[in-house]
């Protein structure tokens, strides 16, 4: 998540790659002793930080249950923030400094107790920026350990150790490393006496029971700590002692929810919660306690409603958690009894207490929360307002997005002036690698240059930093511009942007015009596009509609079959045939496909009887039922998003599910002036597409080809000719032109019913349970529209539990007749989801990250780790390099244009 740029993690503070606490023995070793096992974090890592209340006094897990929760919580977790990058933990244990448990362990110096405090006091802000935080309770229950008893007498305890109270347990502090020749001896016993150990506990006394240092004798207890040697009792005599065996020391018996620190801990999460959207914060916050998660969720709930009321509310909201604070019990652990301070629980209150303070004041946290109301508003005034008041304009949300993010994509050329003005970030990275220029929604008018030259103007370096589908910004915004105006340069800033992009830097991570267009996949896959493979063209009496599906044959069959849905806007099934037998002859099995000619687009025509497409999902529900297919399924869906309600139907019936481009999900709650605007840019669009598949324009189509098609802009942008651009347009038209009367008409039907009922009807599902593990991922293309598509993916991972998200490298919408690369991939994608193992989501999120191509052939994949731990980046593209040395003076004086004037 986005930092401030001048913080960085202190040094001492360990983090250890999620994998490597597999195999760590158990009770975990302490973070010395681990040190080969700590990595430093690179642009593309994820980070989660796990808060734990300890049950012991010097180890938070000695029997390893709580290690067992955590390992068990993080899979979810590394699922849930599909980072294609390392998923880095920070674990106080195994992170941070520890005392010395035994001889063998060097003893505690001031430095150790240095580092330790520079960690302590950077962790808050840690936790609150981390992608995921983990809260796992002490398991109490679980954890009662009684050790091992044993007899020694009071004289011996007196030559070989010191003791010391903490709460109700007096223990062993100090071994003495030599014993004292000139001591009294004991008595002698046939019992054997052990050597009192360090944490060891005294219970008793003669019959007495020992709970502190008065009920010693009294010349004992006087010097117990501070004195080198006890003095003997008065009376000379000596007394049996009962000890126990506490090599983690005493138990600690305060309830989590009661502990100073664990509360504090929990409080940043409820803050990061008040920061999100309610169906976001499941993705960010996690517990093995279903309790600890709903307070959590819940107190975010109370900050995100008093901000909406006003700021008193919020202050009175935030002041009655400061105060709670004050009832908490602190429990000293670990470092702080290393210390050697006995007021152990004063000092570490004050510690906590200054903590929240300076971690309530640093992040403005009350202003910072009005502003994300203000800003979803466009209340400009306000927000100027809370700006001025020192309110944080980076603050992100459950998806790493900060404010300028949202005015971005907003295409609110007001609020992103006004952010930028006040500090905000453009270089912030979200979940997904995106800056703030990234997400801003491409269409061919003022506002969208506006925009584009204010990102120039005001920090180029940040237009060249990538996503994780290794896509830049100035990238993204320079093809489109190609093609942007009916198929045409959108001048003067296509021009400009070239100017800027430099061709001879970036032309190394693109394919050859060789691998552009539905021709190259005959030439790169002969064995799969020649026979013996074939495609076999069924028709179907059904409902009283002649129905034709396609039954794709692959060279060889050794595996079940697939399902694929094909109904989709803008490609008819010729141009989709040969990318479907790529990958019939790369899993080894038939595909049954399913395309305009199989469905009846009639039925999406709503009306008020049925405004949400019900007979359309039930007519294709009990079609698929009719085919021989096996009863567990898998599905590759590539309807842009028309066909994904049919998933909840079929989802006692699914297998693995790749989903491919789903288009036009919003978020069902969101109602906010800056959302509606752009749905409502959003709506021109799709009624024009409609429009022009109703007069079945073809040659129109055509002209929006490179909206759609990443290959049509890159042949443009590579050639310096119209001759390789117009081979593809010339594809395209011809299978435009020879398309049925299904294709036109659910072309017409189909982005105006996606665009105003699919987030309805989705919102209104059941929630997501199959009966049996399903496997499903989400995949979208790398230049696809973020709003439209990318946003939407995001969307509909939240309604699928478990399910996983990756990108198509290369690709637009039109996987299909892009080229080799993006045929390739979803082929890739699709064998990996039958190789996927019954261990589920986890393994193959496992294979993505492992076989990813994208990481050989582009630059450092960067979403925002290495930002926020201050590490370097492994690799800075030589582009990049040069245009972070430029000032915006100098890009506006090479683009020789009058950049547009900012107002704040």
């Amino acid at each position: 998540m986005p930092l401030d740029p001048h913080w960085r993690l202190p040094r001492e503070a360990r983090l250890v790659p999620y994998t490597a606490l597999f195999n760590l023995p158990i009770p975990w070793p302490r973070c010395q002793d681990i040190r080969g096992l700590h990595e430093e974090a690179y642009d593309g890592d994820s980070l989660v930080v796990i808060s734990q209340s300890w049950s012991h006094q010097m180890h938070p897990d000695p029997t390893g249950v709580k290690a067992a929760a955590i390992i068990s919580t993080l899979k979810t977790v590394a699922v849930k923030l599909r980072a294609e990058g390392r998923l880095l933990v920070f674990c106080d244990f195994l992170s941070i400094p520890q005392p010395p448990t035994g001889p063998q362990h060097d003893p505690w110096t001031e430095s150790d107790s240095l580092a330790v405090q520079e960690v302590m006091e950077a962790l808050p802000r840690l936790m609150f920026k981390a992608d995921a935080v983990i809260h796992i309770n002490a398991l109490q229950a679980k954890l009662v350990m009684e050790g091992e008893k044993y007899s020694t007498t009071f004289k011996e305890l007196q030559r070989s150790c010191r003791l010391r109270q903490i709460g109700n347990v007096v223990q062993v502090w100090e071994e003495f490393a030599r014993m004292d020749p000139f001591a009294g001896g004991g008595y002698e016993s046939s019992e054997p006496r052990r050597k009192p150990r360090s944490f060891d506990q005294v219970l008793r006394l003669g019959n007495r029971r020992v709970k502190s240092l008065d009920d010693l004798p009294d010349e004992a207890s006087a010097h117990c700590v501070c004195a080198p040697r006890w003095c003997t009792t008065s009376d000379g005599e000596d007394h049996a002692v009962e000890m126990m065996r506490a090599p983690f020391g005493y138990r600690i018996e305060v309830e989590p929810t009661q502990q100073g620190r664990t509360y504090f801990d929990r409080f940043i999460s409820i803050v990061k919660v008040a920061l999100m959207e309610e169906a976001a914060a499941p993705e960010v916050i996690f517990a093995n306690n279903a309790d600890v998660k709903r307070d959590i969720l819940n107190g975010g709930a109370r900050l995100r409603k008093a901000a909406q009321t006003g700021p008193d509310v919020l202050a009175h909201e935030l002041r009655s958690f400061t105060e709670e604070l004050e009832s908490k019990t602190f429990i000293p652990v670990g470092f702080e009894l290393a210390e050697g301070n006995r007021d152990f629980e004063t000092k570490q209150r004050e510690m906590v207490s200054s903590l929240m303070q300076v971690f309530l004041e640093d992040l403005n946290i009350g202003v910072s929360l009005s502003l994300w109301r203000a800003l979803r508003d466009e209340r400009l005034d306000d927000c100027r307002r809370l700006l001025q008041d020192k309110a944080d304009p980076n603050i992100v949300d459950g998806k790493g997005q900060t404010c300028l993010h949202h005015a971005a994509q907003a295409r609110s050329t007001s609020s992103v002036s006004l952010l930028v003005h006040f500090g905000a970030s453009m270089s912030a990275r979200d979940h997904r690698g995106c800056t703030p220029a990234h997400v801003i929604p491409l269409f061919a008018d003022d506002t969208t240059k506006r925009l584009i030259m204010f990102f120039l103007e005001q920090d180029c370096s940040a237009l060249f930093e990538t996503d994780k589908a290794g896509v830049s910004a100035i990238e993204r915004f320079f093809l489109w511009s190609l093609m942007a105006a009916d198929g045409e340069p959108w001048e003067p800033m296509s021009s400009r942007l070239k100017d800027i992009f430099s061709l001879e830097e970036a032309l190394p991570f693109w394919p050859s015009m060789d691998d552009f267009g539905i021709s190259s996949l005959h030439v790169a896959f002969p064995e799969a596009t020649s026979p013996p493979a074939r495609v076999e063209k069924r028709r179907l009496q059904f409902n009283g509609l002649l129905r034709t599906i396609y039954v794709v044959h692959p060279c060889h069959v050794t595996g079940d079959p697939v399902l694929y849905l094909g109904f989709c806007r803008l490609v008819p099934w010729p141009l989709q045939e040969p990318a479907l037998r790529v990958i019939a002859h790369r899993l080894n099995r038939k595909i049954f496909c399913i395309a305009s000619e199989g469905v009846s687009p009639d039925l999406l025509q709503t009306d008020d009887l049925d405004p949400n497409g019900q007979a359309f999902f039930t007519d294709l529900y009990t079609f698929i039922d009719t085919l021989p297919l096996p009863y567990r399924l898998m599905v590759i869906d590539s309807t842009f998003g028309v066909g994904v309600p049919l998933l909840w139907r079929l989802q006692d019936r699914l297998k693995q599910v790749l989903v491919i481009n789903c288009s036009w999900i919003f978020r069902h709650h969101h109602h906010h002036s800056l959302q509606s605007t752009m749905q409502q840019t959003l709506k021109e669009e799709v009624l024009r597409l409609s429009a022009l598949a109703s007069a079945r324009d073809a040659k129109s189509l055509v002209k929006h080809f490179g909206d759609f098609a990443l290959s049509a802009s890159m042949a443009k942008a590579q050639s310096g000719t119209t001759r390789n651009w117009q081979f593809l347009a010339n594809e395209y038209e011809a299978g435009l032109t020879n398309a049925c009367d299904a294709f036109w008409q659910m072309s017409a039907v189909h982005p105006v019913w996606n665009f105003k009922h699919l987030t309805t009807l989705l919102g209104n599902l059941q929630p997501w349970r199959p009966n049996n593990h399903v496997d499903i991922l989400l995949a979208y293309g790398s230049h696809t529209p973020p709003l439209a598509v990318q946003e939407s993916t995001y969307n509909l991972q939240e309604l699928l539990p478990g399910s996983l998200t990756t990108f198509i490298g290369l690709s637009s919408w039109l996987w299909h007749i892009e080229g080799v690369p993006a045929v390739q991939e979803v082929a890739r994608l699709a064998e990996l989801m039958c190789k996927s193992s019954s261990a589920g989501t986890e393994s193959l999120n496992a294979l993505l990250v492992q076989q990813s191509p994208v990481a050989k052939v582009t630059p450092s994949k960067s979403p925002h780790l290495g930002t926020v731990l201050g590490a370097k980046s492994k690799s800075r593209p030589p582009l990049l390099r040069h245009m972070s040395s430029l000032k915006s003076a100098d890009i506006a004086n090479a683009l020789k244009v009058q950049l547009p004037k900012t107002e704040a």
